[in-house]
């Protein structure tokens, strides 16, 4: 789950350098002088490739919280789990030595 997650960052992380040549690169098209300054098919390109990159770095970020969250409950789940087992180690550590010199008092054979 941890690797699953540092995965995740990682390509996160390696998304952000496309998106931000691809912003660059709008916006120095954007600043082009008046004749120069066109809607052409590399504006919508790039348009597109922004808009590709960005859900992909959405979809991204929420299989990430998916996978925190997961691993939250699993820690969790982990710890209930080590508490029973405390609980129950000290049960049986009392039935097991406190009450045996009780129960050797006690005849069976009549019931």
């Amino acid at each position: 789950m941890e690797t699953n997650i540092a995965k995740l960052k990682k390509a996160i992380q390696e998304k952000l350098a496309p998106l931000k040549v691809a912003h660059t690169r709008l916006a120095h098209r954007n600043q082009r002088p008046n004749m120069e300054l066109t809607l052409d098919t590399a504006q919508y390109q790039l348009v597109n490739e922004v808009q590709n990159v960005e859900s992909a770095i959405k979809a991204l970020e929420a299989q990430l919280k998916i996978s925190e969250d997961s691993l939250k409950a699993l820690v969790r789940n982990e710890l209930e789990l080590q508490e029973d087992i405390r609980i129950k180690s000290k049960s049986l550590h009392i039935d097991d030595e406190l009450c045996k010199d009780l129960r050797s008092t006690i005849d069976y054979t009549h019931y």
